[in-house]
């Protein structure tokens, strides 16, 4: 906070997310209104007041809808959030992935110490090479109503020849260790 700004409102009555699967836990939260609230850094909003730009369009369907930043006070610490759509508002069972994209790991204002750790965590995973990583997938099998978690090690274990394999896992259902109906697939395409 800047001297003169606004203090930040009380806590704000919030729960985490429970759908996370990679990432700090926590850093996530569900508002009262439905919305996601995600900590973050200045650079992330400004990223997404970015591609409110009407040349950023396309890019638009791929992400959740941008409804704004804030600064709440989460655990009684100030936090900027963006305020971003629940895309799996509605589920009560969803499988989720999370997929690191990109070969970078570390952002500009990174330490040289951080950036020497992030440049050998992509040489060691299949960010390097791949420019993807699996961080996280919980699976719901609908047959057994029973929930399959990979964590990050998974992901970490994961090489460039197998990554193909770790994202088919997430497309199985466990009981039968057969894929998803291809028009359900194809559907989430479309």
């Amino acid at each position: 906070m800047q001297a003169g700004d606004p203090p930040p409102p009380a806590d704000a009555a919030t729960v985490v997310y429970s759908h996370q699967v990679a990432g700090h836990v926590g850093q996530i939260i569900v508002l009262d209104d439905g919305v996601l609230a995600k900590q973050c850094v200045q650079k992330e909003v400004d990223f997404y007041e970015a591609v409110q730009d009407a040349k950023f369009t396309p890019l638009r369907r791929f992400l959740p809808t941008y409804h704004g930043h804030a600064t709440l006070s989460v655990a009684g610490k100030p936090s900027l959030v963006v305020r971003l759509e629940n895309l799996l508002a509605g589920f009560t069972s969803p499988s989720v992935a999370d997929v690191k994209i990109g070969t970078r790991l570390y952002g500009s204002e990174a330490t040289d110490a951080k950036r020497a750790r992030m440049e050998e965590q992509a040489r060691i995973t299949t960010s390097g090479e791949c420019g993807l990583r699996i961080c996280g997938m919980k699976i719901h099998d609908p047959l057994t109503n029973t929930i399959t978690t990979h964590t990050k090690p998974y992901g970490r274990s994961l090489t460039p020849s197998t990554l193909p394999s770790g994202f088919r896992t997430f497309f199985t259902v466990p009981s039968t260790n057969t894929l998803v109906n291809p028009r359900v697939i194809s559907a989430i395409r479309d």
